[in-house]
């Protein structure tokens, strides 16, 4: 019943954009896989001082891509490149929220480099082994545990927030595009950059497939308006 009352709300709630057919189950997959994590996304989201709602929205158009993909690709082989080579031999999309090594390894950087970070997220910074092989083995491990690709989501938004502070967004939904596009397009490249990639329609498949696509930031921002409130009524 929950799925149904979903593809109701994705057609008739006043979503800005119209979903291709195709991706419908996929949406209704994403959307049930947050409704059976709730407890954990409640129990990560009091650790830290940001909006779930706008925390998910970021992520969610990549639980679309994982389910749509995830019997697809076996990483075993470019887990262990990675771990012996590090992300300039194997860079590759791991779990829920389709993180990457370098990805990682680039909130770790600025979890140290950005102040007021190290308080909340040095588990993040803080490695069991000493060796560059050990904290990469663990970091692999880490993106394939759900609780941890939260963490990693957290610490994306706090970070992004910081480094954009005070930059004019237009609006607030100006501002939530933004930072679901740099999610998703890389958000160490810069600004003129993430935002001409804003409204390509390119996902999930990239922008060379001839296929109906949508750009990321439409359905990021279609979640926070119109899904995510559904989700916390239904999963509590």
């Amino acid at each position: 019943m929950r799925i149904y009352i979903f593809i109701v709300i994705l057609f008739f709630s006043g979503a800005s954009f119209s979903i291709p057919g195709q991706y419908k189950h996929d949406i209704s997959e994403a959307i049930l896989l947050l409704q059976n994590e709730w407890e954990t996304i409640q129990r990560v989201s009091e650790q830290y001082d940001c909006e779930t709602a706008e925390v998910l929205s970021i992520v969610f158009p990549e639980i679309i891509r994982y389910s749509k993909f995830k019997d697809f690709f076996e990483t075993k082989a470019l887990e262990q490149f990675y771990v012996l080579k590090g992300n300039s031999w194997a860079d590759f999309s791991i779990g829920i929220f389709q993180m990457k090594p370098s990805f990682v390894e680039d909130i770790e950087y600025h979890v140290v480099h950005l102040p007021g970070l190290k308080t909340n997220f040095q588990d993040i910074i803080s490695f069991s082994g000493n060796t560059e092989q050990d904290k990469r083995q663990e970091r692999i491990e880490r993106l394939k545990n759900f609780e941890w690709q939260l963490k990693y989501a957290f610490c994306y938004y706090q970070i992004i927030q910081k480094c954009y502070e005070h930059f004019p967004f237009i609006d607030n939904e100006h501002r939530r595009k933004f930072f679901a596009t740099a999610y998703n397009f890389g958000f160490t490249r810069p600004f003129d950059e993430i935002e001409a990639w804003m409204d390509q329609k390119a996902f999930p498949y990239g922008k060379k497939f001839n296929t109906e696509q949508f750009a990321f930031s439409e359905l990021s921002t279609a979640f926070y308006h119109h899904y995510f409130l559904t989700i916390e009524k239904t999963s509590q």
